[in-house]
């Protein structure tokens, strides 16, 4: 059999890349394989396998590797499998679709099924946690029956009271107790806190430290985190709440000098089988909910774990009447509401991941099985925390202005934007799962005045002509990730970008083209089935 050599392979290839990519900017949708070829490949078979449709593109990834690039109509299997038979491919892949996101690089972040179902990754996009638009730090109160404030992870996000000095045995801020400069421990009342594994678990969750290279990212990266450990009863309860609560009104009263920003409270705990009328501390404790949301805070409880209706069964605090609180139940690996936890249509609000959370664990270490309503809750304490972060003045002002009114709509936005789930109908208020990324979006739509829609399309490209970079303007109608694409003058592919765009200021992309050929380039800008073209001269 005769083979062909590299040099009279050359002038084929070049035609069958100029054949292939004569349509490249239709919009038919294709499958993506990457194709290696042995060095002496005869490449007119392979235009015979592809049966010389225009439907089917190729672009060189790597030459001197043989790699290339194939697109070819979604039905094409029989054509496929012809190929991976052929003795002159070495290898036929499919190709992995890729999407540009903010990843943290902690090891285990791949085990965090939860981030990823409720959506925090894209959030991560634009904003990781900690700072509101006015340079406020964020601080979640963790009630709980320890943590450990010096884990690996956890250390650099418990937060610091700017009051205290610690360890000089004085109240210096006059709130009544001495050094609580990493929070408080109800019993011994300073801010010694027991290793217990359950808050350091719901910590986790809320806002282990990202992007650390170190185990877990939480929800949010760089939120503050006040432990208040050592909550057993029902009036270590109120005492914490009230705690929580001086901190926010002088964080308030002062304008920020003083106090803490507490936009949300967690309680993974509470009282089967009991209602509010019960008994008047039950009562006291529900009306506790109320003084908080007045000062602009939310407060997140996970209902029973008995696989039950709490509305017959009775349960604290999910029973509580208050607008201000959000009672959590949970979802499983699969998405789906985890039968063996509780429910009700009215009392408990919102679902989110429960079952096998991967989070910290005490002694340094990570729990891979975190399961029950306890892991669920501070899923939307984090939530409420990374939602506080949107970057517009006019997002900031509000909740400046009515810090209880805007409490409420984010509450709402939480709910109204969760996902919806058929199985979720008649357990939840809101028949959905937490999405943070929808209500971030809607949030970002509805209040920030500088938010930066338009209709689909590249707007300017400058300069044009180029020498050593491309700036391309555009405009868009989603969020979603879209594709950038530009082909050279016989319609090789020379740059694919996949990227999310930016949700606030200026969109526009800077390509380093320098050591691009002279000539004319072609720019495909696609979203979802839509796409946009336009083109430069390299100079």
């Amino acid at each position: 059999m005769y083979l062909l050599n590299k040099k009279q392979m050359k002038p084929i290839i070049i035609f069958l890349l100029v054949f292939f990519q004569s349509y490249f900017i239709s919009a038919q949708s294709y499958d993506r394989y990457i194709v290696k070829t042995t060095e002496y490949f005869p490449v007119e078979r392979l235009s015979i396998m592809l049966n010389n449709s225009e439907k089917d593109k190729l672009t060189v990834l790597f030459d001197e590797l043989n790699l290339y690039l194939l697109e070819t109509s979604n039905n094409a299997s029989d054509k496929i499998d012809n190929l991976k038979r052929n003795k002159y491919i070495d290898f036929l892949v499919k190709d992995s679709k890729l999407e540009y996101r903010t990843i943290p690089d902690d090891p285990n972040f791949g085990l965090e099924y939860g981030m990823t179902q409720i959506s925090a990754d894209k959030v991560w996009d634009f904003n990781t946690g900690g700072l509101n638009a006015l340079g406020d730090t964020i601080v979640i109160a963790v009630l709980d029956k320890g943590m450990e404030t010096s884990h690996i992870d956890l250390k650099e996000n418990i937060w610091r009271n700017p009051g205290e000095i610690p360890g000089d045995n004085i109240d210096n801020d006059s709130n009544g107790y001495v050094d609580d400069y990493f929070g408080l421990d109800m019993v011994n009342k300073n801010d010694v806190h027991n290793n217990h594994f359950h808050g350091t678990g719901v910590a986790g969750i809320i806002g282990a430290k990202g992007n650390n290279g170190k185990g877990m990212a939480g929800v949010n990266w760089n939120i503050k985190i006040l432990p208040i450990t050592n909550v057993n009863y029902v009036s270590d309860v109120i005492k914490a709440y009230n705690y929580v609560l001086n901190l926010r009104k002088k964080y308030n009263d002062t304008n920020g000098s003083e106090g803490a920003f507490i936009v949300a409270t967690n309680l993974s705990a509470g009282k089967s089988n009991s209602f509010p009328e019960d008994s008047p501390e039950n009562i006291q404790w529900c009306n506790i909910y109320n003084l908080l949301g007045n000062e602009g805070i939310l407060n997140t409880s996970s209902a029973t774990n008995d696989p039950v209706n709490v509305e017959k069964t009775g349960d604290l605090p999910t029973l509580c009447s208050s607008d201000y609180l959000i009672p959590v139940t949970s979802t499983d690996e699969n998405d789906e509401f985890d039968t063996d936890r509780s429910f009700g249509i009215t009392s408990i609000d919102i679902a989110a991941p429960g079952k096998n959370i991967y989070t910290l664990d005490k002694n340094n270490g990570y729990r891979e099985k975190f399961t029950g309503n306890s892991a669920a809750a501070p899923f939307v304490a984090g939530a409420i925390g990374l939602l506080y972060t949107i970057p517009c003045s006019g997002f900031a002002d509000k909740f400046k202005a009515n810090p209880a009114e805007f409490s409420l709509e984010i509450k709402k936005y939480l709910l109204d934007f969760a996902d919806k789930h058929d199985d979720l109908l008649e357990k939840t208020s809101s028949g959905g799962r937490l999405n943070v990324y929808n209500t971030y979006l809607h949030l970002a739509e509805d209040f920030c005045e500088d938010l930066n829609t338009g209709d689909f399309d590249i707007t300017k490209t400058y300069p044009n002509p180029a020498r050593n970079s491309i700036n391309i303007e555009y405009s868009v109608d989603n969020f979603e990730p879209h594709t950038l694409e530009i082909y050279d003058a016989i319609g090789r592919k020379v740059y694919f970008r996949t990227f999310r765009p930016n949700i606030f200021g200026k969109k526009v992309l800077n390509i380093d083209i320098f050591r691009y050929a002279k000539g004319v380039y072609y720019i495909k800008l696609i979203s979802n089935d839509k796409s946009v073209n336009t083109s430069f001269v390299k100079i």
